[in-house]
């Protein structure tokens, strides 16, 4: 999310629905077979992140163990850009929310009076993972989706803690190695102890990606609203596991335990 005018930033997405007479939210959820879930997962992360690029791909991001970060300018669009502005709306409608104003009345915004509703004018990185498990099939009641990383995070964590885990559990940074399929979450501006309980109730911001691969000394990963658009991270790791050498204040890895196989259809395009 780009900084934006005062006025604007005052203008939630909640009130501008009620100012904007644009479409209700399309479904986007899928019906995918059990079995095919972390593959397509894994398959619209990627078909997201070229969407944001081109034949190269998109953006890469480079979190080095030394808290230095480089980010390659490889993607051809930001969030703003006219080529995405219909994703983003779509990932904005995982979590019901639509009504958006037109691309050229958010283009104007800076120019223009009046209330608008634009899919950048708010964090963005929440509805990106809420997107990629709609699309990928999975249900509600394993994957809340929400506009808040730290909300959807809850019964993740409240039933890892109750003994009760379904396809996703929660796992410390230092006592689990992330896998594709995964998702990863650091705190964002708050210093907290790395301990997942430690999220059970509390509103922390928060930010998640979908691993995609893990190289041992380095964690691959695809995340929404990271540099203003779909990134690839590349952060450092140590034998496999996250640790805080990076700058970034890791503190769930959430085990994906949809079986490991091939997406049902070719997603990317």
């Amino acid at each position: 999310m780009r900084p934006i005018l005062a006025l604007l930033s005052l203008c939630l997405l909640a009130a501008c629905a009620q100012q904007q007479a644009g479409a209700p939210a399309p479904d986007v959820r899928r019906d995918v077979p059990v079995g095919s879930v972390r593959g397509e997962l894994l398959a619209v992360a990627e078909r997201e992140w070229q969407g944001f690029g081109g034949r190269r791909g998109g953006q890469m991001v480079f979190y080095r163990a030394d808290q230095s970060i480089a980010v390659d300018p490889v993607g051809q669009s930001t969030e703003d850009d006219r080529r995405v502005y219909e994703r983003l709306t779509l990932y904005w409608a995982s979590t019901r929310e639509g009504g958006f104003s037109s691309y050229a009345e958010c283009a104007a915004a800076w120019t223009t009076p009046g209330a608008k509703k634009c899919p950048w004018h708010l964090p963005w990185s929440a509805v990106f993972i809420s997107y990629l498990m709609a699309q990928a099939g999975v249900p509600e009641s394993e994957f809340a989706p929400d506009p808040s990383h730290v909300d959807y995070l809850q019964a993740i964590v409240a039933r890892t803690m109750d003994g009760k885990p379904g396809y996703f559990v929660a796992h410390d940074i230092a006592a689990y190695t992330p896998k594709r399929g995964d998702l990863i979450c650091a705190t964002r501006g708050v210093e907290v102890a790395a301990d997942y309980r430690l999220l059970r109730g509390q509103k922390y911001p928060m930010h998640c990606d979908l691993v995609i691969a893990n190289r041992g000394d380095a964690i691959e990963a695809i995340g929404g609203n990271v540099f203003n658009a779909v990134s690839k991270s590349v952060i450092a790791a140590r034998d496999g596991r996250l640790t805080r050498e990076t700058g970034r204040n890791w503190i769930v890895v959430v085990e994906n335990r949809y079986p490991e196989r091939p997406a049902a259809t070719s997603m990317l395009r």
